[in-house]
């Protein structure tokens, strides 16, 4: 007992100088692991509407190795693959999911492997590409699926499944390019996001529910520059991510952002070796695992920071011939919160409300002093109603669940006096509000019942005269 309790109170001394131990002592166990992907050739293009160059790089090795081992080389742990990449550990820190290709045929799928005995076995069965995993707090999975359709051209979207691969659900539903989720500690998603129809706009953050409800902009990537990889949050619950000037993925720029506030808080991590970053990752005692090339070097090695003093630290392993561009801790981590669910798959649609089309945002419109009385809901193929908005500018919308669409607000002559919005959607029986279009996002609503809620909502497409819906019986 007294030995148990000795090493116990070891561990914890040590615990605050992680930094010294990760670098030269051989005392480490290996649940303290880093699993990393490395690359001999990195292409510096990106391309958002395919994932190409970007998701589905060619020739990634997911290894892993023992910092406190610096001379022994990496364990490859996918050797039967022709490339895998983005690897992500559970939070007991005993399984690791992964995007492979077995052979350069083979659409990207998703993988589960012991780390333990390296024992691996397939998730997603799809003739469509799948990249991007992460695990969500029920034993379930989020990733990214590619799909093609006439109208829409290529989009990726988010899709959850048990571990098994079992229970496919989609949970994005607009005309994007879904890329690189997180699992956030209040159990919503992050995501990396691209419109690619009617046009294709600058990529942004996207946050959502992991049941694709309360979808909504969480950070836009024209304020400071390109957004290009995925962001990890810290232990502290600020935000890091990569972002890019010329949209080039070896000159990314390592910044963070507070939650509460992520259109005010945007800072940049600058060291004084300089450099450019690839890849960010949350680590211990507030420390940041990065894929970095300093100044000074030409390939990417994995590197430790610390945001507080931005010193960086490593390399921890870099090789002349290959490029670090990913990499997480093999060890356990706290589990995210499990969200309840509003969906309700029986129910034909969902029901949103704004108290004013007439607020706006002044970083995303221009305000008009003519105030709008209509709006317009637009869908895949073109307009799908009108509708007059309350004496207040409220409106209240029964939309068909999973129906992707946008507003624009119009005068009674017919002119666009604003929009049109960003692509949204509402899952089956998802209640939605704003305060207006585009409006501030730290903008408090009035204290009032507008007008439109005093009646049914309007359904949309308006042509469509009866919906279904589930039907209770009471005893």
């Amino acid at each position: 007992m007294k030995r148990g309790v000795a090493g116990l109170t070891l561990r914890i001394l040590l615990f605050p100088v992680f930094a010294a131990i990760f670098i030269s002592c051989g005392t480490r166990s290996k649940e303290s692991s880093i699993i990393f992907t490395r690359v001999s050739t990195l292409t510096d293009s990106v391309n958002y509407l395919t994932g190409e160059s970007w998701r589905y790089i060619p020739g990634c090795v997911i290894c892993m190795f023992d910092p406190s081992k610096p001379g022994e080389k990496p364990v490859i742990l996918t050797a039967d693959f022709i490339s895998a990449r983005s690897p992500e550990v559970s939070t007991d820190g005993k399984r690791m999911i992964f995007a492979g290709q077995m052979k350069e045929s083979d659409p990207w799928q998703i993988w589960e492997m012991k780390l333990s005995n390296h024992k691996y076995s397939k998730v997603s069965a799809f003739d469509d590409n799948c990249t991007d995993p992460a695990y969500l707090p029920s034993d379930k999975i989020v990733f990214s699926r590619s799909d093609f359709n006439d109208t829409t051209g290529l989009t990726h979207n988010l899709y959850t499944c048990n571990s098994d691969g079992s229970d496919v659900r989609r949970i994005t539903f607009h005309p994007h390019a879904d890329f690189a989720p997180v699992v956030l500690a209040d159990g919503r998603i992050l995501e990396l996001t691209r419109q690619v129809y009617p046009s294709v706009s600058e990529p942004m953050f996207y946050v959502l529910r992991p049941d694709g409800t309360k979808a909504d902009t969480f950070y836009p990537s024209s304020i400071e520059g390109e957004l290009t990889g995925k962001a990890t949050e810290s232990i502290d619950g600020a935000i890091y991510y990569i972002q890019s000037d010329n949209g080039m993925l070896s000159s990314g720029n390592l910044c963070s952002l507070n939650q509460n506030r992520p259109l005010n808080s945007v800072k940049s991590i600058i060291t004084e070796k300089g450099g450019n970053y690839l890849s960010v990752s949350s680590g211990r005692n507030g420390r940041l695992i990065v894929t970095c090339r300093p100044d000074g070097t030409d390939r990417f090695g994995l590197y430790e920071l610390d945001p507080e003093t931005n010193k960086l630290s490593g390399p921890f392993y870099s090789e002349k011939d290959y490029n670090v561009i990913e990499a997480v801790y093999a060890e356990e981590h706290p589990r995210q919160r499990k969200l309840p669910s509003e969906v309700d798959m029986q129910v034909m649609t969902g029901q949103i409300m704004c108290q004013d089309i007439n607020i706006l945002g002044p970083a995303t419109f221009k305000n008009n002093d003519k105030k709008a009385g209509i709006i317009e809901i637009l869908g895949i193929g073109g307009s799908i109603g009108k509708v007059e908005v309350g004496e207040d500018g409220s409106f209240y919308l029964k939309p068909l669940a999973d129906m992707p669409f946008r507003i624009q607000t119009i005068d009674e002559t017919g002119k666009v006096i604003n929009g049109p919005s960003g692509w949204m959607w509402l899952r089956p029986n998802e209640r939605r509000g704003c305060v207006g279009c585009h409006e501030d996002p730290e903008l408090v609503p009035y204290n009032r019942v507008p007008v439109a809620v005093k009646n049914n909502p309007v359904g949309v497409p308006v042509h469509v005269n009866k919906i279904r819906e589930k039907s209770v019986e009471l005893e």
